[in-house]
C-alpha cells in the first residue's frame, strides 16, 4: 500500500491575481475581428456541421455515455460498454475484445500507440488499467460475479486481462454511477476554494488496492511549484520536437462532423475553452485551427491550467518499465478520477514530464524532466509515472467521443 505523504501542501491555497485569461483560441479569434470574421469564414452551412450552432455532444460519437446513463446496458457486451468510457491517453483508445460465451478478453490495439509520445508503452498500460477497473465496476454493477487474470499469457505479452464472470447480484458501487460522468477538465478551476481533508481522504482510500504510491502536491507549497515550472518546461521541450508534435497532431480533432466520424482524440469542444470560445472556435477552418493549435496549448498549460489548479497529484511505482504495475496503476487512477466525480472534484493528467523522460530516455540524453520529478516525489526508490491536477470549477466537463462496443469487439 502507497504511504501517504502531502508534499508541502498548504491549509489555506491562496488566489493568484491577474491570471491571463486569453483562451486556446481567442488571440487568433480577436485577430479575425470576432462573430463577423468567422461568419465570414464559415456561413451557416458550417454553423451546423462544426457543431457550433448546436449539441456539442449530439451524434453517435456520444451514445456510449448515453447508453450507460439511461441504464440500457446489459450482459457482457454492457461491462465492455463500461469499459469503453475509461481515460485514455490523447482519447486514443487503446483497446480491443473478444467475447466468449461468459469470458471477456481484453488486448492492447498497437494500432493505436501514441509513438514517439510513448515510446515504452507506459500510457497505453495506464490507459488499460483504466479499463479494466471499468470492467470490474460495469460487471459487479450488471449483476456478475467476476473473477480477473491479469496478462494470462505473461507480462510480456499484449493479452492484457481474461475476465470470466458469473450470474450473480447486482452490487451497489458508487463509482459505476458515474463511469458516464466522468471527464476530463481542462478549463480553469477555483484555485482558492479548498479541497476538505474528508475528501482528500476518500481519494487516498483508493490506494489500500494498490502497490503505488499517491503524493499530494499543494499548489502553493515548493514540491507544488516545482511540478508547475517542470510541466510548463516539459510542454514547450514537447512543441520544441517535431517528432512529437507530428504524433501529437494526428489525435486532434475539431469539427463535430470529424468527431463523430473518428470518434476518438482530443476535440476543440473538449480543450478547456469557455463554452462561446468554443462556439466560436469551432466555426473556424481545421486548417487554422491545427495551425495554432500548439501553441495555444502551451499558453493554456501556462495561464488556465497550471495557475488555477489547487492541488496536484504523482502516481509513482518502483519500476516504470513494470507492465503489470503500470496496470494496476492505471486502475488506480480511474478510481481516483470516478471517486472525485462523485465528489464533484475537477480533474485533468498532466503528464507533460513524464513524456519528456520517456522521450528522452529513448533518445538516450539527460533528462532533466526525470531529475525534476524524482526531486519532486521524495522517494530515490520509485518513479513518477502519472500527474494530474483537481480541484472545483464552475462548469461541467464536455462529453468526448467514444468508440461503440461494436467497434471494439472482434471474434
Amino acid at each position: 500500500m502507497g504511504v501517504r505523504v502531502a508534499k508541502d501542501s498548504s491549509s489555506k491555497l491562496q488566489h493568484k491575481k491577474n491570471i491571463g485569461r486569453r483562451t486556446a483560441l481567442g488571440t487568433t479569434l480577436r485577430a479575425m475581428g470576432g462573430v463577423v470574421a468567422i461568419t465570414a469564414v464559415g456561413g451557416t452551412a458550417r454553423l451546423w456541421q462544426s457543431g457550433a450552432g448546436g449539441n456539442l455532444g449530439a451524434g453517435s460519437a456520444f451514445d456510449p455515455w448515453r447508453d450507460w446513463d439511461d441504464g440500457t446496458a446489459e450482459g457482457l457486451s454492457g461491462i465492455v460498454g463500461a469499459a469503453i468510457l475509461a481515460a485514455s491517453p490523447h482519447n486514443s483508445q487503446p483497446w480491443l475484445f473478444t467475447i466468449t460465451d461468459n469470458i471477456i478478453d481484453l488486448h492492447a490495439d498497437t494500432a493505436r500507440n501514441l509513438g514517439v509520445l510513448d515510446p515504452f508503452g507506459r500510457e497505453m498500460m495506464l490507459s488499460l488499467g483504466c479499463a479494466v477497473e471499468n470492467m470490474v465496476l460495469g460487471a459487479d454493477s450488471l449483476g456478475f460475479t467476476p473473477i480477473l487474470n491479469l496478462f494470462p499469457a505473461g507480462a510480456a505479452s499484449n493479452h492484457i486481462a481474461r475476465m470470466t464472470v458469473f450470474t450473480g447480484e447486482r452490487k451497489e458501487r458508487p463509482e459505476a454511477k458515474f463511469i458516464s460522468k466522468r471527464h476530463t477538465h481542462r478549463g480553469p478551476y477555483l484555485r482558492d476554494k479548498r479541497i476538505p481533508d474528508a475528501v482528500l481522504d476518500r481519494l487516498y482510500a483508493q490506494t489500500k488496492l494498490t502497490s503505488a504510491r499517491l503524493i499530494w502536491l499543494g499548489a502553493d507549497g515548493a514540491a507544488g511549484a516545482a511540478f508547475t515550472q517542470g510541466t510548463l518546461e516539459a510542454t514547450e521541450a514537447l512543441i520544441a520536437d517535431p517528432e512529437m508534435m507530428s504524433a501529437s497532431a494526428k489525435w486532434l480533432r475539431h469539427d463535430l462532423k470529424t468527431v463523430n466520424q473518428t470518434r476518438d482524440g482530443i476535440t476543440t469542444s473538449t480543450a478547456g475553452l469557455s463554452p462561446i470560445m468554443t462556439r466560436l472556435a469551432l466555426m473556424l477552418p481545421t486548417g487554422l485551427v491545427a495551425e495554432k493549435q500548439h501553441e495555444k496549448w502551451l499558453q493554456m498549460t501556462r495561464e488556465i491550467q497550471l495557475p488555477t489548479a489547487p492541488l496536484f497529484g504523482l502516481i509513482a511505482v518502483p519500476d516504470a518499465r513494470d507492465r503489470v504495475a503500470l496496470v494496476d496503476s492505471g486502475r488506480l487512477w480511474q478510481r481516483l478520477h470516478l471517486s472525485g466525480t462523485l465528489n464533484n472534484l475537477a480533474m485533468q493528467p498532466l503528464n507533460q514530464m513524464m513524456e519528456m523522460a520517456d522521450r528522452d530516455q529513448a533518445l538516450s540524453r539527460p533528462s532533466p524532466s526525470a531529475a525534476a520529478l524524482t526531486e519532486i516525489a521524495g522517494y530515490a526508490d520509485t518513479q513518477v509515472i502519472f500527474g494530474f491536477r483537481l480541484g472545483y470549477a464552475n462548469s461541467l466537463a464536455p462529453l468526448s467521443p467514444r468508440r461503440s462496443v461494436a467497434q471494439v469487439v472482434s471474434g
